[in-house]
């Protein structure tokens, strides 16, 4: 770990509901918040006092992030650990953040901007080693849409659909010029699936299964797996898969005609549990971290452009 401090570093953070990414980290999205350090858990932090435990559990869908002090204390915990990752201590950062499509208008991005930079310097201590973090500018860009542009080949006409743990984001997309009135938001993510799937568990199997096996299992498929367990798991998820496909054809995919890029959590569960990947011009992007990646590379452009004015 360096001690010196290390200046302007851009670091991308992508605030889900069931996850939050940073470009090379994952935490699920749960935090809490307590006067005593804890007795089990390991992945915690101590800011002002307090101990903050995070990455035990997802969290709730809510309509406005800045509502809690949730997804400023996961934020902290992700900066730490991409820090961590990065062998940095004592450093000056450049946030780069995003919201759904729809709730990245002026007023919802000032909002959530604010809420990051209250507190733009932070001194805290991360597995027995001392942070020392100095916040001094916060972007927020578009989900979905800063995963792709920069990326892929946008002529022509296209389609973005980013799947997350609580909204589907689209947005239409012709000659590397995104189309305004297309955006859309819709709560009917992932979180929407494994509900379905924990309630019919429990009236069939007459018990619970952590979250853990239920997601490993959209993750990663079903195949070559006959219990009653997965077989729950797979049609459930065929099912939400076939509605999904839906929507996204209701706002406005055409195959042959627009080309697809799906991706977030949710991208997974597609290539998994439907034929979405024999459409023609359907793009499956499973990167996880795709959208944390894509908030830094167009916070680095903002201030490449804005130092060349």
């Amino acid at each position: 770990m360096s001690s010196l401090k290390i200046k302007d570093v851009v670091i991308g953070i992508d605030n889900g509901y069931g996850n939050t990414k940073s470009e090379n980290t994952i935490i699920k999205s749960g935090v809490s918040v307590g006067d005593r350090e804890p007795i089990v858990s390991k992945d915690y932090y101590r800011l002002d006092g307090k101990y903050v435990v995070f990455g035990e559990s997802g969290m709730e869908f809510t309509s406005d992030k800045t509502g809690s002090e949730e997804h400023y204390y996961l934020t902290i915990a992700s900066l730490v650990k991409e820090l961590e990752y990065r062998g940095f201590t004592n450093v000056s950062v450049i946030l780069a953040v995003g919201l759904p499509l729809t709730w990245c208008g002026g007023a919802e991005k000032a909002k959530f901007r604010e809420y990051i930079m209250r507190n733009p310097v932070i001194d805290l201590t991360y597995k027995e080693r001392d942070y020392h973090i100095e916040i001094i500018e916060t972007y927020v860009f578009p989900q979905g849409f800063s995963a792709v542009i920069g990326r892929y080949n946008m002529t022509g006409r296209n389609m973005i659909v980013d799947i997350g743990s609580g909204t589907v984001d689209s947005m239409h997309i012709n000659d590397m010029r995104p189309i305004e009135r297309s955006t859309s938001t819709e709560k009917y993510g992932v979180g929407t699936c494994k509900e379905k799937i924990r309630r019919d568990i429990s009236s069939i199997l007459h018990t619970d299964f952590d979250d853990d096996i239920i997601d490993e299992f959209l993750i990663k498929g079903c195949d070559g797996s006959e219990s009653e367990l997965t077989k729950i798991i797979a049609e459930d998820a065929k099912e939400y898969c076939r509605t999904l496909m839906g929507k996204i054809e209701n706002n406005g995919f055409k195959p042959g005609l627009i080309t697809l890029y799906v991706i977030g959590g949710g991208a997974r569960i597609m290539r998994n549990f439907s034929d979405i990947e024999s459409v023609t011009g359907v793009n499956i992007i499973d990167d996880i971290h795709a959208n944390a990646k894509g908030y830094a590379n167009l916070a680095m452009q903002v201030m490449k452009r804005n130092k060349e004015m």
